[in-house]
């Protein structure tokens, strides 16, 4: 079967909730690859895409960059696509060589041609994590009794957003995450989480809503609403208060603040069993994953190189 793919949870989410492909090759035809391969004759099209990861690169003091792929109308495994695929990813590489760094590749799961292309070539590249993502589609009809008080934060409100932060950074500590894998970007994976917590907290771009018992915050969801659904993007309870329900009351409530589709997404490690069993509950199904490798083409500064060596 002929799948199409792009590296973009919402569009996926939306594109398989439809049965339609479309909204995936319009984002594809939007987006400058870095490499590309096509097929005039089946209307096939691979595309690799390099960018910088700035926030990244800020904390590190050395360029951190992303590694993306995206698919039009292939048969994941057609043993044809081996070769043009190697031959991109031997680009890739050379590119990767000359603008030294740290890359994030981030490789669908379900392209075996593509892993096997990756094994060949990237010999460099280590396993860090993997991610899983859900969807479920909102419908108004839905009992949306909440037990829980919940509020929506107002951006001013600098002592609710740092209890908040507090909390969330209190339950990232100690996140075994794709950062704490690496050796390289370990010593800062804690600040990763607290710039991306802090950041999601304070801007304009997402809406917040927090619970409340006996007067204080214990609580919070972030969402964003995209082009192509409302998503989840951060979220945390004060580890006194889990298990009360309070977490599905503040997914249940983010729900109503959909604009778009009627289509809400969310997505976590593979090995975060507790909160998907939540997820399950409240109708969410997992739609697709994805791999992230990790390697390293920068010299000798004090941690191994994609060769092992220092």
């Amino acid at each position: 079967m002929k799948v199409s793919y792009v590296d973009d949870k919402n569009a996926l989410a939306l594109s398989k909730v439809n049965k339609d492909n479309t909204v995936l090759h319009e984002l594809i035809d939007s987006i400058d690859w870095t490499l590309r391969s096509s097929n005039q004759k089946d209307s096939t099209f691979s595309g690799i895409r390099m960018y910088e990861i700035k926030a990244l690169s800020s904390l590190y003091g050395f360029d951190v960059f992303g590694v993306s792929f995206s698919f039009e109308e292939v048969e994941p495994t057609d043993t044809r696509m081996l070769s043009p695929l190697e031959k991109m990813l031997h680009s890739l590489f050379k590119r990767m060589s000359l603008k030294q760094g740290y890359y994030i590749i981030r490789v669908p799961q379900g392209f075996p041609i593509l892993t096997n292309a990756i094994n060949n070539v990237l010999k460099g590249a280590k396993y860090a994590d993997s991610t899983i993502c859900y969807l479920n589609r909102i419908d108004s009809s839905q009992s949306n009794y909440c037990n829980t008080a919940i509020e929506l934060l107002d951006n001013n409100e600098t002592e609710i957003t740092d209890t908040l932060v507090r909390i969330t950074y209190d339950s990232f500590a100690d996140y075994p995450s794709q950062y704490y894998s690496s050796e390289i970007l370990r010593p800062l994976s804690g600040m990763v989480y607290r710039n991306w917590i802090t950041e999601c907290l304070r801007s304009e771009q997402y809406i917040t809503l927090y619970a409340v018992v006996y007067g204080k915050p214990v609580g919070f969801i972030t969402v964003r609403n995209t082009e192509y659904a409302l998503e989840i993007v951060l979220n945390a309870v004060e580890k006194g208060f889990r298990g009360s329900g309070i977490y599905t009351d503040l997914c249940m409530e983010a729900m109503k603040h959909s604009t778009r589709n009627k289509l809400i997404t969310v997505s976590t490690q593979h090995s975060n069993f507790s909160v998907q069993r939540i997820w399950t509950k409240l109708g969410f199904e997992p739609f697709y994953s994805f791999s992230l490798l990790h390697l390293n083409t920068m010299p000798l500064r004090g941690f191994a190189n994609n060769n092992g060596k220092r």
